[in-house]
């Protein structure tokens, strides 16, 4: 059953348009962030998203929240389309809906406990509390403390301040907060980004257990590659704003099919030097998502360009499976 449906979304910023870039006569530049991306995010199932930096994976993932506006296209979400929905009904998604940010600290405010971070979801859905009596805070502090549980968080940290807690420890107060109202859908951004390997461990087995209790489904946003392997199921390699290769996490890693993945997945490094795979060292920069290069964006960096990569844009071809590719080496003509 699909959770999420996105088709042809497109999320641009736009640079010089203030009164002095007008002043000095600098144009209006237009970052194509997203740029028309299809894909779709099954119910139950973490869908992994990877790629460098710039790429667009976290404005992808902010689209969906509406925390960033998209130019164009449809984000459906059980349904409805997410970009239509009037204030009312977008506060309702946003209970069904909820985020881990990649920044742990900053996305907490300091001169709160713990405590009332994770409390602050609670009070805010409709009808938890009708009234501020002393049964309503008792079930209040319940809550709060059988969530700092379930992240395996003592209960006294609910009387403490963010900056007393370790890294691992602020991820994990970002779960307990994002889990609070029972979502069914979860976008993490790099959740485990700046964490040692023992304590990114332990905060990917948290997050499996989650999502086998409550049934939540993911958006998985990361650099690294044996995560998404470890996590996804399904994930999509994204480059310049588009989608390059998209399917089973298995079939992508088994049988990669772009050259941009072939590259990115030959820099993972292996446990045996069996199956370490020969580094493909990629030439040139990442141009620039304000004057992307025509036809397939890869072009400049391609070991494999051709001479049609320049004028055409190869489009997304299932490969079999389920399995999509977007390179004029899988095209029949």
């Amino acid at each position: 059953m699909d959770l999420i449906q996105i088709d042809h979304l497109k999320t641009y910023f736009y640079q010089n348009k203030g009164v002095l870039s007008k002043l000095f006569g600098e144009g209006l530049k237009t970052v194509h962030a997203v740029d028309d991306v299809s894909l779709t995010i099954k119910k139950g199932r973490t869908f992994g998203l990877v790629g460098e930096s710039g790429c667009g994976k976290s404005t992808l993932g902010q689209s969906i929240f509406r925390l960033v506006k998209a130019q164009s296209g449809e984000i459906l979400f059980q349904g409805q389309d997410v970009l239509k929905m009037n204030p009312k009904t977008l506060m309702e998604f946003r209970q069904k809906a909820q985020l881990i940010f990649q920044d742990q600290y900053g996305c907490m405010n300091p001169r709160m406990t713990v405590g009332q971070i994770i409390a602050e979801p609670l009070l805010m859905k409709k009808n938890l509390m009708r009234e501020k009596g002393k049964l309503e805070k008792s079930a209040l502090f319940d809550e709060v403390i059988r969530l700092l549980q379930a992240v395996n968080l003592d209960p006294d940290s609910a009387t403490k301040f963010p900056n007393e807690f370790s890294g691992g420890q602020a991820r994990r107060i970002g779960v307990a907060r994002a889990i609070a109202l029972n979502p069914v859908f979860i976008m993490a951004d790099e959740p485990t980004s700046g964490l040692d390997i023992s304590t990114a461990a332990t905060i990917l087995n948290l997050m499996q257990d989650l999502q086998d209790e409550m049934d939540i489904t993911y958006l998985w946003v990361s650099h690294n590659l044996n995560q998404v392997k470890y996590m996804s199921d399904d994930m999509a390699v994204m480059y310049l704003g588009k989608i390059v290769e998209m399917g089973k996490t298995k079939d992508i890693f088994s049988e990669m099919a772009h050259p941009y993945t072939k590259a990115l997945i030959s820099a993972v490094p292996q446990v045996s030097t069996n199956q370490q795979q020969e580094t493909i060292f990629l030439e040139g920069e990442i141009p620039s998502p304000i004057h992307p290069p025509s036809g397939c964006r890869f072009r400049t960096r391609c070991p494999q360009v051709m001479k049609r990569c320049k004028t055409h844009e190869p489009p997304l071809t299932d490969l079999g499976g389920g399995h999509y590719c977007a390179c004029h080496l899988h095209q029949n003509n």
